[in-house]
């Protein structure tokens, strides 16, 4: 397996042992553009807490390593529906 960015590995590890926990990315791009809907997506999916990790290709490759250098947020209510700090 070729490794590629976080969601990515994760993603291609899912279908291929079926062992990786419900997973959903997105770009930020879009994200930005369509937050409500990206919103409802999440609250769809989820039925319980959730992590809000980054994926990015600058993360991590074969000659460097960033890590710690991009934010993660755990234990995030999936159904919250008041604004959220952490995603506006």
């Amino acid at each position: 397996m070729k490794f590629k960015t976080k969601s990515q590995n994760l993603n291609n590890l899912k279908i291929r042992y079926g062992s990786i926990p419900k997973i959903y990315f997105f770009k930020v791009s879009d994200f930005l553009k369509n937050k409500k809907i990206f919103l409802k997506k999440i609250q769809n999916k989820f039925n319980s807490n959730i992590a809000i990790r980054s994926s990015s290709s600058r993360e991590d490759g074969a000659n460097n390593s960033n890590a710690g250098m991009f934010k993660s947020f755990l234990n995030i209510n999936s159904k919250q529906t008041k604004k959220n700090r952490i995603l506006y």
